[in-house]
């Protein structure tokens, strides 16, 4: 999975996307701050975009040859919907949060020769998502907290639910 803009969305669907099973998800953003939190959400690989670090160096960290088969742009920057239509692969389901400016060009020889599919997302498919994510992780909490053997096993699985679903102290936007 290939998600551009670590802002809280991006972020959480770093989360959502390792919790429903991708094998690695790289994303990106311009904050290594951002960047950092997006890591503790589960993110296997970030991308500073403007430090020298690339999508393309990543890709080879992560051994991914064909490209990204999921693409998320949350950024609504021109060049992060560039990015996912260089590096995604043939036949990729690209989703788009990120509103983008008016005039954006899109590369349509890339886009239709690598058969790509793009869906745009508004706000009420957005908090389905996120209902979803409170879903799955509370559906692990209750797991492990009903079969527990006794209540320091009850206590251990309610202190890893919290810290899983916690942000740092110094969180900021």
């Amino acid at each position: 999975v290939l998600i551009t803009g670590a802002g809280l969305i991006g972020s959480m669907a770093a989360a959502v996307c390792k919790k429903a099973g991708a094998r690695t998800v790289t994303i990106t953003d311009v904050s290594d701050y951002k960047l950092g939190l997006a890591k503790k959400l589960g993110a296997d690989r970030t991308v500073n975009v403007i430090s020298g670090d690339s999508i393309a160096a990543a890709r080879e960290e992560l051994g991914i040859v064909e490209g990204y088969g999921v693409c998320l742009e949350m950024s609504g920057a021109p060049a992060c919907l560039k990015d996912i239509i260089t590096h995604s692969a043939y036949g990729a389901n690209i989703s788009l949060l990120g509103i983008q400016p008016g005039g954006s060009g899109i590369d349509w020889n890339t886009f239709v020769w690598k058969g790509l599919k793009m869906k745009g997302i508004y706000g009420r498919e957005m908090y389905a998502t996120w209902q979803k994510m409170d879903a799955m992780l509370r559906h692990d909490y209750y797991t492990k907290y009903k079969t527990a053997p006794d209540e320091a096993a009850r206590e251990e699985a309610r202190r890893k639910y919290l810290d899983s679903v916690s942000l740092p102290q110094d969180f900021r936007w």
